[in-house]
């Protein structure tokens, strides 16, 4: 595949987003030099693109370039906002370099918007990881391990009332106390 992207970069080298693809591609092959270079290209080619300089920050952190990479995904963020990609990454580069607490708030500040999202703790995605950081940081890991014994309970007790086991609505799935009264309430002033 790198082989048939290296063509295609001869063929076609005025194109961002073939520049973006291969050097994906050298990131899951765990080559962040080459990726790097690739990155940079794209960034010259697509200077507003924020996503070209946060692959860029990331091979720079993958190659041990950690301050680099800091600066990189700085420059990210203004062309992004407030992105969870870009919290992960700045997060995976703050834990690189042990600076705990900074590193525990960006993971924190990228849970709020993905939470769930299996980008969070998937180790597949970054080859240079050997464990799942996300459920190290305890806050963090508690909101989603909470959030998802939640969902599991409501499927299994749909589950149960669908064969005619349970009674609906499924008590993990009941409204707090006071949450029904008031939905009754607004469904009332809007004439239901």
């Amino acid at each position: 595949m790198v082989d048939l992207l290296e063509r295609s970069i001869e063929l076609f080298p005025e194109r961002a987003w073939l520049l973006r693809a291969a050097g994906e591609k050298y990131l899951e092959i765990d080559e962040p030099v080459r990726a790097l270079e690739l990155f940079k290209e794209a960034v010259e080619l697509e200077p507003e693109e924020g996503i070209n300089r946060l692959l860029a920050g990331s091979a720079l952190r993958r190659a041990g370039r950690l301050d680099e990479a800091e600066q990189a995904l700085k420059k990210a963020g203004i062309l992004l906002g407030e992105d969870p990609a870009l919290n992960l990454e700045l997060g995976k580069t703050y834990l690189a370099r042990r600076q705990w607490a900074k590193a525990g708030q960006k993971f924190e500040a990228a849970s709020v918007d993905w939470l769930g999202h299996y980008s969070l703790y998937d180790i597949v995605n970054d080859p240079g990881e050997t464990r799942n950081i996300f459920l190290e940081k305890p806050r963090v890991a508690g909101s989603m391990l909470e959030l998802e014994r939640k969902i599991q309970a409501e499927e299994r007790g749909l589950r149960a009332y669908y064969r005619g086991e349970g009674v609906y609505p499924p008590e993990t799935a009941a409204m707090e106390e006071g949450e029904e009264e008031e939905m009754r309430r607004q469904l009332k002033l809007l004439g239901y």
